[in-house]
Parts: structure tokens; C-alpha cells; sequence
């Protein structure tokens, strides 16, 4: 590193700091304004800051492993949400925006009733606040030790006056201190302003990592010849639909099974939060929209250009620390291709994905424990202004947690594997309660308690034995042999993780729905407040809205049409095809892909032409 590249990192971070804490008074005023920017937000500005905080430092490192591993077509681990997020923007993005809830927990009380509602709306802020913070900002963290090694040249440990400590300790300390002091100041506010700004500039650094690599390697035709010829690679490297290989399972169990069993699927969590910070129902669908074709149809290939570039600078059998963490020739490669100056502005990019994500995740899991805990059951009648300073205290404390997890954990993939899996059984039900009156609170914390046991069930040694006595002793002894197989060769393996998702997507689906059926539904008065409040649709409501009589959109609101849901999915995926042919010089099929492209973007445009605006501020927030 140059001088001139600490100089531009630097000017990125004090930059990010000056508009946190410009922001602190724009989010000091209520728990809305902290945790929902007062819902006034844009499209462009919310769906911007969902990519931002999608795309974050660990990214880029898995999608890495990935794609030397299995060429572009691995990078299905992560296309796999492409349906989920589809869904979650036409049918769900606008209810959200019309509950007017402060967290998606919060949601859960407004959905059911009664001492279960109470119940469910504690638990899941308690469940998905623990497993975010001991999961996904872990790996986030954990990705950000990589690539500050890395690119800083760090060894494992530094002396520090007088004292040696683990190098991952000190950057987790620098890192979230420097995070965890405007995201607690701001609030939200800071947040989504920091994410437009830090959105582009981590774009923009990926595409210059890319741009130098390919031209490393001597163009894009070279690489093409090069991968082409490589023993370990060959031309199915650069297939996007995988024809073999536990990669074509990954693909198939993300089609069929991960993308409804998502905790995603409804875009709640994070995501929920910026559709309850819209100005309007048609921004939040907008946003939800743009943040998600970003996400998965363009941000992706500049790192999987760049990766399949790193199989030739940094091939595994001259390379054994790159071959033992596939992870870590990512950053590696910023010290190898990019020139002094522009390597500044790919590390402030790196730093900028890293902080989007740390802000969104502490601001959201600190939503949950001071919005759906504290102030509901703990201290319910304090002043606005002192839930905002608990909220800044919680943000701290969860971050400390964070930085822990990363200290212990070794693998950014690992990780997001664990998390799918310990949620992986609940999103069935999380689309089934916007569609059908009769899932219940009963029907969610069966959800939340079958995928956590499974999930720790598949993930333990004892478990596993368990697990396979147990099939052993119900299946004919004929299919002994084939259980065996199963448990001690396939389940343990690279494609045991596709399995162990399906094993327990399909079991905490089945026990919920026995749930509830066994027992009461919501109550009746409760369930027809919240329909006349949220009007979902379709036939699974239909008992509910003969009991209400007719409830009528008000003209602002947004109605469901099929028309946009497939228009929209052309869109998208003609979008992302032409992208990545683009990107490999497939010219005739990138304008084939671009004529559907244009087709489609044009009537998806017409139709929410039609969708009017709200007529003022005072319109939007209450519809």
C-alpha cells in the first residue's frame, strides 16, 4: 500500500463519520425516526441501500471460493435467493409498508392474538437478534479480517505497546469501532445515507478489480483460453446452469426448496425495515424491486470475472495459503493487479460494503431488543428520547457480540451455511401467514423451535448418529445400506449442506402445518382488525373477508397484479442474462437477452405508471 491509498482510505472514513454524526439529529427524536428515518424514504434511496447492504465485504469472498471451486455456475449458492426475492418485492414489499409496524417482530402481535402473539413477537426478536449477531455479522466481521490481513500484509498477531495480540482481535476492535460509532449515533438516517454513498463506491471498486484483473491476465479472450485449457477447470467454468456435480444439487434445492424455506422469502428482517421506511406502498415495492435486481442480477459478475481471474495469478498448487483459504485471493489480488492510488479506492470500496452491512445489521437487531422487548414488556411509558439512548447502548453491545463470533470463526461460507440451516424451516410459514388466515403464533414458534433443534441435530456428531439410528430403526432393512450411504458418506460431504436444508425445511414445514390444525386460530375480532388494516389477498382469506364484507384499496395503495409479477421476472432475468454474456463476450446472446430486456422493462414501467403517488406526506403515512 502507497501513500496516496492510505490517503483515500482515510478521506473514506472520515467522510463516513462526519455523516453519521450530521445525521444524529435527524434520529434523535423517536424510536421511528431512528429505526424507520421518519418513513420518508424514496425508492431509489431505500432499494440502494438494500443492495449496499446485501453486498457486503464477505460477498465477494465466498462468491471467490465459490467460482475457483466451480467455475461461474457455483456462484448458485448465492442466485439461489433470486426467486425469493422476487416474491418477497410482488406480493409482500407493500403489506409491509401498510402494517405500520416499527420491526417485523412487532408484526407478529398485530398478526395474532393474545398471550401467543405476546409470545411470538418476543421470541422471534430474541431468535433472529441472537442468530444475526452470532451468524451473520459474524461473517461479515470475520470477512473484513480476511481482506485487512490481506491487503495490509498482517501477519497473525502484532505488538502493540509492549503487548502481542491476535491481529484478528486488533481489526475487529478498529474495524467496529469506527462502525459501531455512527450507526449508533444516527440511526437509520445515517445508515441509508452512508449505504447510497458506500454503494457506489464498493460498485465501483469491484468493477476496477475486475477491469485490472482481466487485463493481467492478458484480456478477456486469454482468460477465456487459459481457464479453457486449465486441468482443473475447462470451458464448463464459465456455464451459468450447472449440468453436474453437487453444484446442479445446490441448483435444484434452490429452486425447488431454499428459496420458500428462506427466512427472506417475505423480505422481512433487515429488508423489512426499509420497505416500513417507505414514503409510500408503490416506493417500498419499487425499492424492493431495484435493490434486488441489483443484488443478483448485476453486482455479482464483476466478482466472478475477478475470481476466475485469481485461478491464473494465483493457482492452488504455487499458491498453498490461497489453496487451503480459496477465500483470500480476493484481496490478495488488489496488492497484485491494481495500480497506487486506484488500490486506495478498492479497499475503501471493500470497507464501504463491510460498513453498509455492520450499520443495517446493529440497527436492525437493536430494533428488535428495544422496540419488541424493552419498550413492549420492560419499560412501555418512557420518553421518545430514551429508548433513542437505549437503542444506541444496545447497538454497542450487539456489536461486541459480533466482533467475538469473529474472532472464533474461520469460514465466511461456513457460516452462511449454518444460518440458512438453522432457519431453514421457517419460511413456508412466513409466506403462508400473509395468505391464509389460519396460521397462528403456534404455527411460527413451532417453525422457529423445529429448524433450531434440526438444525443443531444435523450439525453435531451425536446428532447425526441419532438421526441415522433412529431412520435405520423405522425404514425396512432392505434400505439399510442405502441409509448408511447416506449418513456417512453423502450428509458429511460438500452437497451434505443442500440435504441437511431439504431434511429440515420439509420437517419444520410438516410439524407446523400439523400444528396448526391442533390448535386454536387467532381470534376472530383480532384477525378482522388486522385484515381491514392490511387487506391481503387471494383465496386463503376468503372466509375472513365474507365475515368483514368488502374492504377497498384506497387509490394510493397498491394493488396485486400478475401482469407485474411477470413482467418483472422477465425483466430480471433477461437482465441478469445479458449481464453476464456481456461480461464473457457472448455478444449475439447479450442483445438477444438485452430485446427482452427492453420489452419487458418498458410494460413492467407502464404498468406502475398507473399506481398513483400519494398525494402529500400526511396521505402516505397513513395508508
Amino acid at each position: 500500500m502507497q501513500t496516496i491509498d492510505w490517503i483515500v482510505i482515510a478521506l473514506y472514513l472520515l467522510s463516513q463519520l462526519a455523516v453519521g454524526l450530521y445525521c444524529e439529529k435527524k434520529s434523535g427524536h423517536s424510536v421511528e425516526d431512528f429505526f424507520l428515518a421518519g418513513r420518508k424514504l424514496t425508492w431509489w434511496l431505500l432499494g440502494t441501500s438494500m443492495v449496499a447492504t446485501a453486498f457486503a465485504s464477505d460477498t465477494p469472498l465466498f462468491i471467490t471460493k465459490l467460482v475457483r471451486q466451480y467455475g461461474v455456475s457455483g456462484a448458485w449458492y448465492y442466485w439461489n435467493a433470486s426467486l425469493n426475492g422476487l416474491f418477497a418485492a410482488f406480493f409482500i414489499s407493500y403489506l409491509w409498508r401498510r402494517t405500520r409496524v416499527i420491526s417485523d417482530a412487532e408484526f407478529r402481535e398485530l398478526r395474532y392474538s393474545g398471550a401467543p402473539g405476546k409470545a411470538v413477537r418476543a421470541g422471534w426478536a430474541l431468535y433472529w437478534a441472537s442468530a444475526s449477531s452470532f451468524f451473520s455479522l459474524a461473517w461479515v466481521i470475520l470477512a473484513m479480517v480476511k481482506i485487512s490481513k490481506a491487503v495490509f500484509e498482517l501477519s497473525d498477531t502484532m505488538v502493540i505497546a509492549g503487548y502481542e495480540l491476535q491481529t484478528s482481535v486488533v481489526v475487529v476492535a478498529i474495524s467496529l469501532a469506527i462502525t459501531g460509532l455512527y450507526s449508533a449515533a444516527s440511526g437509520l438516517w445515517g445508515v441509508i445515507v452512508t449505504d447510497f454513498i458506500q454503494f457506489f463506491l464498493a460498485f465501483l471498486g469491484t468493477g476496477l478489480l475486475a477491469w485490472f484483473a482481466v487485463d493481467y491476465v492478458g484480456g478477456l479472450y486469454s482468460l477465456k483460453a487459459q481457464i479453457t485449457a486449465m486441468p482443473v477447470a475447462g470451458a464448463s467454468f464459465f456455464e451459468v446452469i450447472p449440468t453436474g456435480g453437487q453444484v446442479l444439487i445446490v441448483f435444484w434445492v434452490g429452486l425447488t426448496i431454499q428459496w420458500w424455506s428462506s427466512a427472506w422469502v417475505d423480505g422481512g428482517m433487515m429488508m423489512a425495515q426499509r420497505s416500513l421506511a417507505a414514503k409510500s406502498e408503490k416506493h417500498s415495492e419499487l425499492g424492493r424491486y431495484w435493490g434486488h435486481l441489483a443484488q443478483m442480477g448485476i453486482i455479482v459478475w464483476p466478482w466472478a470475472i475477478a475470481a476466475l481471474c485469481s485461478l491464473i495469478i494465483f493457482p492452488s498448487a504455487e499458491y498453498p495459503g490461497v489453496a487451503a483459504d480459496p477465500e483470500s485471493a480476493y484481496p490478495l489480488m488488489v496488492l497484485k493487479v491494481m495500480p497506487a492510488g486506484l488500490r486506495g479506492v478498492v479497499v475503501a470500496g471493500l470497507f464501504a460494503a463491510f460498513m453498509s452491512t455492520v450499520c443495517t445489521l446493529l440497527n436492525s437487531n437493536a430494533s428488535y431488543v428495544v422496540n419488541d422487548i424493552y419498550k413492549r414488556f420492560l419499560v412501555p411509558a418512557a420518553e421518545p428520547r430514551h429508548y433513542v439512548r437505549v437503542g444506541r447502548i444496545v447497538t454497542l453491545v450487539i456489536m461486541a457480540i459480533g466482533g467475538y463470533m469473529a474472532t472464533v470463526s474461520t469460514s465466511v461460507l461456513g457460516l452462511s451455511q449454518l444460518m440458512a440451516q438453522f432457519t431453514g424451516g421457517v419460511g413456508a410459514i412466513f409466506v403462508l401467514r400473509w395468505l391464509w388466515w389460519r396460521i397462528n403464533a403456534w404455527s411460527e414458534i413451532t417453525a422457529y423451535l423445529g429448524s433450531g433443534v434440526l438444525g443443531i441435530l444435523l450439525n453435531v456428531d451425536a446428532g447425526v448418529a441419532f438421526a441415522h439410528r433412529t431412520t435405520n430403526a423405522l425404514l425396512p432393512a432392505s434400505l439399510v445400506p442405502e441409509v448408511d450411504r447416506f449418513f456417512l458418506t453423502i450428509l458429511p460431504g460438500p452437497e451434505g449442506w443442500a440435504f441437511k436444508l431439504a431434511i429440515i425445511a420439509g420437517i419444520t414445514t410438516l410439524l407446523a402445518l400439523l400444528v396448526t390444525m391442533l390448535t386454536p386460530p387467532t381470534e376472530r375480532e383480532h384477525l378482522h382488525r388486522f385484515y381491514r388494516k392490511v387487506k391481503p389477498y387471494g383465496p386463503g382469506w376468503a372466509r375472513v373477508r365474507r365475515d368483514c364484507g368488502p374492504v377497498e384499496l384506497d387509490p394510493a395503495q397498491v394493488p396485486f397484479d400478475w401482469r407485474r409479477l411477470a413482467w418483472g421476472s422477465v425483466f430480471f432475468f433477461s437482465t441478469f442474462w445479458m449481464i453476464g454474456k456481456l461480461t464473457f463476450g457472448y455478444w449475439i446472446e447479450a442483445g438477444v437477452s438485452a430485446l427482452f430486456s427492453g420489452v419487458s422493462g418498458y410494460a413492467l414501467y407502464r404498468l406502475w405508471q398507473r399506481i398513483p403517488e400519494p398525494r402529500n406526506e400526511t396521505e402516505a403515512s397513513t395508508h
